[in-house]
């Protein structure tokens, strides 16, 4: 036969403010935990947010320029395919005259476009300058082999001695880099800058 201790001696009255304490501390500890994870979480939105929005500064990637510059970008490599390194120097010249005036056609672009669309996108002014150097230098490349002269491509470089194909190819929207038959047409092109790998 079991016996039945009977009810439990209800709490004294300073192990019920033991009680209390232990759960008022155990929810103010856990409202501190979660405010701490809401900050936190907002710190990385916020960070993220700004860092998504941001103009990256070495690429050209304005939505308006990038729309401008599609046509422009596409003509540059029809008329770049369209050049044979072999070809006489007469063909060549003619084809290079090709590449330069869809070169021009790719900078009037960017021109026809107000002032602020194009100085929101940082590495765009200094982008279009290098294509029209580049295009400034097919032209005498151009015009030597019209001549019958010896002619190679003279590659303008930065002011740190290294390509401007370099930094021209790291700011291009997509499919607008500088086409490779142009590149090789110089046949001691200066240094690309290291890339650090």
């Amino acid at each position: 036969m079991t016996t039945h201790p009977g009810p439990m001696p209800s709490p004294s009255p300073s192990e019920t403010a033991h009680r209390r304490r232990g759960r008022g501390r155990a929810w103010a500890l856990g409202a501190s935990g979660l405010a701490l994870l809401g900050a936190c979480v907002w710190g990385v939105v916020a960070a993220l947010g700004t860092y998504g929005s941001h103009d990256r500064p070495e690429l050209v990637d304005s939505p308006p320029v990038i729309d401008a510059l599609e046509a422009p970008c596409a003509a540059v490599r029809t008329a770049a395919a369209a050049v044979d390194a072999a070809a006489p120097p007469p063909e060549r010249a003619a084809r290079l005259t090709s590449v330069v005036t869809a070169i021009d056609g790719l900078t009037a672009s960017v021109s026809g476009l107000p002032a602020d669309q194009v100085e929101a996108d940082d590495p765009t002014r200094l982008w279009v300058s290098d294509w029209e150097t580049l295009g400034a230098r097919i032209t005498d490349y151009s015009a030597a082999l019209t001549d019958g002269a010896p002619a190679e491509l003279d590659t303008p470089v930065t002011a740190d001695g290294f390509t401007v194909v370099a930094r021209m190819d790291v700011a291009a929207p997509p499919g607008c880099e500088v086409p490779a038959v142009l590149v090789a047409l110089d046949p001691t092109p200066p240094p690309a800058p290291s890339t650090g790998s």
